[in-house]
């Protein structure tokens, strides 16, 4: 099922999204910073994080009295980096699951495969079969 965000939420989601800007999975963004950011007081951004965290989009941990958020695994995919390969597998899936000939689905099927290589190869977590059909587009960049 597609998680389905709140303006506020998407706000804050696409100002830490502009924000990370090393290796998946690290972040340096804290919560003051995101306020900067987003424009979001802080007071209404503790909400809206908090939110965010319960649907399990971000986490929050707090270093030596700093909050940092992290963008979770398996929502990699929204960031333009990170979710490159994500998406083009989530397109692969989808398109060969869709497709009408064996051939289209037997490709897409092979070049999905390659993309759960890269991946994993990365470090990056591959997302559910059902995390796919919600991300993937049918004939989308990355299908064949």
């Amino acid at each position: 099922m597609k998680t389905e965000f709140t303006p506020l939420e998407q706000q804050a989601i696409d100002s830490l999204i502009e924000h990370l800007f090393a290796e998946p999975g690290f972040s340096d963004v804290s919560t003051a910073d995101l306020a900067k950011a987003s424009g979001i007081a802080i007071k209404s951004l503790r909400g809206v994080l908090s939110s965010l965290a319960q649907k399990g989009v971000v986490a929050i941990s707090a270093d030596a009295g700093v909050s940092i958020v992290y963008l979770e695994s398996r929502f990699y995919h929204l960031h333009p980096v990170w979710g490159k390969n994500v998406r083009s597998l989530a397109n692969c899936h989808i398109t060969a699951a869709l497709a009408l000939g064996h051939s289209k689905a037997e490709n897409n099927e092979r070049r999905a495969e390659e993309f759960r290589a890269i991946l994993e190869s990365e470090g990056i977590p591959i997302p559910t079969n059902a995390e796919l059909c919600d991300i993937g587009v049918f004939n989308g960049d990355g299908a064949y």
